[in-house]
C-alpha cells in the first residue's frame, strides 16, 4: 500500500472495508460514490484461501463464500444499479480463478467451490445487462504471486507453481493489465467471457 500511495500521491484514495461482515459488504462502494459520484468500472478483487480438510470447520467454508461469492455480487449488484440509474456504460471485472474449472486438491474444494459460482453469476449478470450497455467478465488466472501465493505452506506452494508448465506464477502486472484491457470497453462482445491467464496449464 505504501507503494501504491508513493506512485500515485493526490491520485489515489484508499478506501477500506471487511468483507468478511456482511453488515460491511456495500461499505467500501458507497464510500468510493462519497470520493466520486460516477464510478463507471468495478473491480473485484476478492479472495481469501484457508485450507482445511476437518469437515467440523464449517467457518472455513463460509468465510470463503463470503469473501469469495457473496461480497462480490453483491457489490456488483450495487455497480449496476448505479450504472443503470446514471445512464453509464459501465464495467464490471471479477477476479476468478483456475480453481473455478480445474478445481482443488483436498482441503481446498470450498475455493474452487467459490471461485466457480463467482463465473457463474458473472457471466448470468452480463447475458441480462448486455443491452444497457454494461460489460462483466471474469478473469481467471492460475497461481499469483502474492500474499495468498505465500500463504500457502512450502509443499503446496511447490505443487502449485509445478502445476505452471513454466514453474513461474503469473505475475500481478499480467492481472492488471488484462483487467485494463476489459475496461477500456474496446471489445464489448467479450462481455461475459473468462479472460484465462493459466499459462498452459488448463484449457476449457
Amino acid at each position: 500500500l505504501d507503494d501504491l500511495k508513493k506512485s500515485y500521491a493526490g491520485r489515489l484514495e484508499l478506501i477500506y472495508g471487511n468483507a468478511e461482515q456482511i453488515t460491511n459488504f456495500g461499505n467500501v462502494w458507497f464510500k468510493a460514490l462519497q470520493i466520486n459520484k460516477s464510478v463507471n468500472v468495478l473491480v473485484n478483487a476478492l479472495g481469501v484461501l484457508r485450507p482445511s480438510t476437518d469437515p467440523t470447520e464449517i467457518d472455513v467454508r463460509i468465510e470463503a463464500m463470503l469473501v469469495n461469492y457473496h461480497a462480490p455480487v453483491l457489490i456488483s449488484d450495487l455497480a449496476i444499479e448505479h450504472f443503470k440509474k446514471n445512464k453509464l456504460p459501465g464495467v464490471i471485472v471479477n477476479l476468478g480463478s483456475r480453481a473455478g474449472y480445474r478445481g482443488m486438491p483436498e482441503g481446498l474444494y470450498h475455493y474452487a467451490d467459490s471461485k466457480a459460482a463467482l463465473t457463474l453469476h458473472t457471466q448470468q449478470i452480463a447475458r441480462e445487462n448486455a443491452a444497457q450497455g454494461i460489460i462483466a467478465a471474469v478473469v481467471a488466472p492460475g497461481p499469483v504471486e502474492g500474499r495468498m501465493l505465500d500463504s500457502l505452506n512450502t509443499e503446496a506452494r511447490a505443487k502449485s507453481l509445478a502445476s505452471m508448465p513454466s514453474g513461474k506464477p503469473v505475475t500481478l502486472d499480467e492481472v492488471a493489465e488484462m483487467i485494463l484491457f476489459i475496461a477500456s470497453r474496446k471489445t464489448p462482445s467479450a462481455t461475459g467471457g473468462v479472460c484465462d491467464l493459466m499459462g498452459g496449464s488448463y484449457f476449457h
